[in-house]
């Protein structure tokens, strides 16, 4: 009796479980259509309508641009509603709801201050930022410091920690509320990882590459803070910023709409400001983007109904873009920090630099048996441009568009030839796979009659100094502008740039895409983008013209 009874408290329990796997297994995913207000700050409530977020919370959360909120700020939870309270480190980008049975695609929540601000006008709101103490007060390039004080703002999205630039020239970064001062300047940046931690009161911050001791400062939507003196110390060596060379350039996008009820949305590279090189004024233009994601990159919408017609956005620079050259002592450089973010993110692979496969076995043999990161970074250089072979007449690429990353290595080593592209994804991944943060750079090379012509570099990092630059293709000769410099030098690309190119994108850029919107891939535009348009609503057929960098002009640096 008690052996029948048992077996059909066991059969219950096996029911019970497989109902209740089969209720996980069949649940679908959360479906998120709208988020009010859609403009917002920390600290306020938000609601999110869809369906399928489950009738409690249980372990489902909400993410505000990949940043959950604690568990006390969820105000209440439905299977069609959700009041959720914005975390203090909000900032604007895509919120998803996340559940057992997935993740919902993203809507755009816009922090407040992120929003275009009047260029003149009465004063901003909420005053100055105040710092109170930086400490430590010297550090290496790479080193963690924290800046404390207050009227910091909840994220970085519309601020930075300002450096002092390291010499070259005497071009001024000239930034938002910035004092006039005739030192040029460093921010920190969400491409390079800089910020580890902010907050209104506190932030966490790596020192950038390319600083040297002078005076650090807050700089956000309301202005600059007072500054405060900090030191910068390095042996593993220098560099100089040599030779500038100023240009006006524009970057325009455009498309064509025969009148459609859908929304379109472009995510549009930035030139970016790095201390080689410099903007004389704040970009303009006839349209400003909403946000920019981790990388830079802007996202300007096109709510719809769009009436027929041409649209377009485009932007205009003048910038001062310096040569750059690196002196190292090998018997200073140090062995990396290997667990932290930083050293993660650019020693792994992504979307445009593959990892694993044979490259760990490649960059073995490449490295013969050195262990010194300078030298390794070397080898990688000099094995890349003895094993490729400049391809014939192949522009910036030999790989086809939506060639995948490991194919795109793999085929340029086994068959001995590339372009730019190629060069530069075979230096970042073999790098990578040897252990050494590298990532590729997407530009333009600058020739004697101003045209802009694509081109594809790369650059490694070594601990306490920075990003150094590298540009095999241009060693190797697949490039159309030669070495200016000393003929003597040996691999004259290795640690050196020439002045005659602009910067458009650092690493890769994967924009979040925005939910209910089918995207339009554009591998073949130059840059480092996986995506360059989504469509929300209504089926439309949009024709997009990306123009890339026109050099209007090109004048004497200051």
């Amino acid at each position: 009796m008690r052996t029948g009874a048992a077996r059909a408290l066991a059969a219950l329990v096996l029911v019970a479980a497989a109902s209740f796997a089969l209720s996980r297994v069949a649940a679908p995913s959360p479906r998120l259509d709208a988020v009010a207000p859609q403009v917002t700050a920390a600290g306020r409530v938000v609601s999110l309508q869809g369906r399928f977020f489950g009738r409690e919370r249980g372990t489902g959360a909400v993410s505000f641009a990949g940043r959950e909120p604690h568990s006390s700020a969820y105000r209440s939870w439905s299977d069609e509603r959700i009041a959720v309270v914005v975390p203090a480190s909000f900032s604007s980008g895509l919120v998803r709801v996340m559940t057992p049975a997935g993740t919902s695609d993203g809507l755009l929540l816009t922090h407040r201050d992120d929003l275009p601000k009047p260029v003149a006008g009465g004063p901003r709101p909420g005053g100055l930022p105040i710092v109170t103490m930086v400490s430590p007060a010297l550090g290496a390039v790479g080193a963690q410091i924290t800046i404390s004080g207050t009227g910091f703002g909840s994220s970085p999205a519309a601020g930075a920690v300002r450096f002092t630039a390291a010499a070259g020239g005497g071009a001024a970064a000239a930034m938002p509320g910035a004092h006039a001062r005739p030192d040029p300047v460093v921010e920190s940046s969400s491409v390079d990882l800089d910020h580890v931690r902010w907050s209104d009161r506190q932030i966490v911050v790596r020192v950038p590459a390319g600083v040297r001791s002078g005076e650090v400062s807050v700089r956000t939507a309301s202005g600059l803070s007072a500054a405060h003196e900090f030191e910068v110390r390095s042996e593993v060596g220098t560099v100089r910023y040599l030779d500038p060379r100023g240009y006006a350039a524009t970057y325009a996008v455009s498309f064509a709409a025969a009148g459609a009820a859908a929304e379109l949305y472009l995510w549009i590279p930035a030139i970016p400001a790095t201390p080689a090189q410099r903007h004389l004024a704040e970009p303009a233009g006839n349209r400003r983007p909403i946000g920019r994601d981790s990388a830079g990159v802007g996202l300007f919408p096109f709510p719809g109904p769009l009436s027929s017609g041409r649209y377009e956005v485009r932007s205009h620079y003048r910038v001062v873009r310096y040569a750059i050259e690196t002196s190292i002592d090998p018997s200073s450089v140090r062995a990396y920090r290997t667990d932290s973010r930083f050293h993660r993110r650019f020693t792994g692979g992504d979307a445009i630099v593959p990892s694993g496969g044979r490259l760990p076995a490649i960059a073995q043999r490449a490295m013969r048996g050195y262990v010194n990161p300078l030298w390794r970074a070397r080898l990688t250089f000099q094995y890349v441009v003895a094993r490729l072979q400049p391809a014939a007449a192949a522009g910036a690429r030999v790989a086809p568009a939506g060639t995948a990353p490991m194919e795109v290595v793999t085929t340029a080593i086994d068959e001995r030839r590339a372009a730019p592209y190629e060069y530069a994804l075979t230096f970042s991944a073999v790098a990578r796979a040897a252990g050494i943060p590298a990532r590729p750079v997407a530009g333009y090379l600058i020739d004697a009659d101003a045209m802009a012509i694509p081109h594809y570099w790369a650059e490694f990092y070594l601990q306490d100094f920075g990003w150094v630059p590298v540009d095999p293709a241009m060693e190797a000769g697949a490039a159309l502008l030669t070495w200016t410099g000393d003929d003597t030098a040996v691999d004259p690309w290795f640690g050196r740039l020439d002045s005659r190119r602009i910067a458009l994108a650092k690493g890769i850029s994967d924009p979040q895409p925005i939910a209910r919107a089918r995207r339009l891939r554009r591998p073949e535009v130059p840059g480092l983008q996986t995506a360059h348009v989504d469509v929300a609503g209504a089926s439309a057929e949009f024709r997009t013209n990306w123009e890339g960098l026109t050099v209007t002009e090109r004048f004497r640096a200051p």
